[in-house]
């Protein structure tokens, strides 16, 4: 609730009377929060920033280590400095571009983290007993102290790396193509399915998929029995696409693509892949055995996948899922063997 006598946000309202309580209550936060979560407030309300500086900004003695502190109270009487709202007023003024005194005031932070055990937090408040101007639900004033404080820690850490929650700037994870292996039949065309994730597990994202690269012989098109793609990149229409082999030719054939989501690069973003692989192996004999494999331990690629031509006990299937094999010295097939 905006007064525009004191140029405050006042704490609002009692929940029994419709009237303001901003005679006694005039907490620091409907200040720095207002600053945070009201875009280009300062073109309304220019006197905000002023109206903290004069009922709430103070300075403090630190008792273990008698340092002098600047920092921000919680109500206006000014009686110790709260540092969960010290933290806030730095992000304020740094997200309102007044970056000299957020540094400044992230300095005074800094030091009051220092006294802490082990550096590891950020205490409430500076002393015990800081006071609020509200009471608990029991009647007694509702007090500030020097303990750690996961939200005063919090603050301060959102001060240090420039994030307003109340305006987070959200950064697309970059997405991740899916390489694959997939085995064809010469002259027969194939179906192939590109997948990739968006990269942000929070968010369903749409997903383009772009080619990059082509196979050295064979062709790919964009529809069942389609013209070739001639050239890349390309963004393809789907994210399927269709292979083709080369008349007579079972060379491993590899082609290379990537995804971009729709997230965009705002704050640093990255919305395109790394590029990835599709590896194209050939299985003539559509016996589970790649024609390649079978060329180079075998000889050619007329057995069958139970065959056994080494007469090791083994079949073709067998040698084949212990992807290298052992060839004895009484075997008589092999290259130029046939």
């Amino acid at each position: 609730m905006w007064e525009e006598a004191r140029g405050c946000y006042l704490a609002g309202t009692t929940d029994t009377e419709n009237r303001n309580q901003a005679n006694n209550q005039l907490p620091l936060d409907t200040q720095s929060w207002s600053a945070l979560a009201i875009p280009n407030i300062l073109s309304s309300r220019p006197q905000l920033l002023d109206c903290a500086e004069k009922h709430h900004r103070t300075t403090e003695i630190e008792q273990s280590s008698s340092m002098e502190f600047s920092g921000f109270d919680f109500n206006d009487d000014r009686d110790g400095i709260w540092l969960e709202g010290t933290a806030q007023m730095t992000l304020a003024y740094d997200q309102l571009g007044q970056i000299g005194t957020a540094n400044a005031l992230l300095e005074e932070l800094t030091n009051a983290q220092s006294l802490s055990p082990n550096g590891e937090g950020v205490f409430a408040a500076l002393r015990d007993g800081v006071s609020t101007g509200f009471s608990t639900p029991t009647g007694d004033p509702f007090k500030l102290f020097r303990r750690l404080h996961i939200a005063a820690t919090g603050w301060k850490v959102m001060a240090h790396v420039q994030f307003n929650p109340f305006n987070p700037q959200i950064v697309n994870n970059a997405p991740m193509a899916d390489p694959q292996s997939v085995t064809a039949v010469e002259n027969v065309e194939l179906e192939i399915m590109l997948t990739g994730d968006d990269g942000n597990p929070e968010l369903t994202q749409t997903l383009s998929f772009i080619l990059t690269s082509l196979p050295s012989t064979g062709n790919l098109s964009e529809t069942s029995n389609g013209p070739a793609i001639t050239s890349v990149p390309l963004t393809l229409s789907d994210k399927t696409v269709y292979f083709k082999s080369a008349f007579n030719d079972t060379t491993q054939q590899t082609f290379q693509f990537q995804v971009m989501d729709d997230g965009g690069t705002a704050n640093g973003g990255v919305d395109t892949s790394t590029q990835e692989n599709v590896t194209i192996n050939f299985d003539n004999g559509q016996d589970g055995l790649t024609d390649s494999w079978e060329q180079v331990n075998f000889g050619h690629s007329r057995y069958n996948s139970d065959d056994d031509p080494d007469a090791d006990g083994l079949t073709m299937e067998k040698n084949f899922k212990r992807v290298a094999i052992r060839l004895d010295t009484t075997w008589n097939y092999g290259k130029g063997g046939i």
